[in-house]
């Protein structure tokens, strides 16, 4: 899948502001001559403590063929773009990649069960009986003592 044995295969995975950040991103990479292998759906996801002053981003995971020399100049990107919240790139060997292609395989054919309803929107609950006032708890009561 590489291009030429001097291109290697690198993982990138950004976490975008917005979910149309990822285009510039893209664009940047295309400018280094780097090959797209393949890439996960963006999924907005809550972050762990605040980046930037955001709760949330939205995560995208690129499998991407680029020149050894090229990585320097793809970490500056991503340190520099304001879309960018985070940004991460490794080398994945054989194996690895291998992995990741059916990640993302598996990601794109199960992209319709990742709709998942809103918790808050539950039914509301009913109560178990027939609502008793005071005066009818403290009969019962009284009848259960005697």
């Amino acid at each position: 899948m590489e291009n030429s044995p001097e291109m290697r295969t690198y993982e990138c995975a950004i976490i975008f502001k917005e979910e149309g950040d990822a285009l510039t991103v893209k664009r940047a990479f295309e400018k280094l001559n780097a090959s797209f292998m393949g890439e996960s759906a963006i999924v907005k996801t809550a972050l762990s403590y605040p980046v930037r002053k955001r709760t949330y981003g939205y995560l995208g995971t690129f499998l991407v063929s680029l020149l050894p020399e090229t990585v320097t100049q793809v970490e500056h990107i991503l340190g520099s773009d304001p879309g960018v919240l985070r940004g991460m790139i490794r080398r994945v060997g054989k194996e690895t990649k291998e992995k990741i292609e059916a990640r993302i395989m598996s990601e794109k054919q199960n992209e319709e069960r990742r709709y998942r309803p809103d918790p808050r929107a539950r039914e509301e609950k009913k109560p178990f009986g027939e609502v008793l006032t005071n005066e009818a708890i403290e009969k019962k009561i009284e009848e259960i003592l005697q």
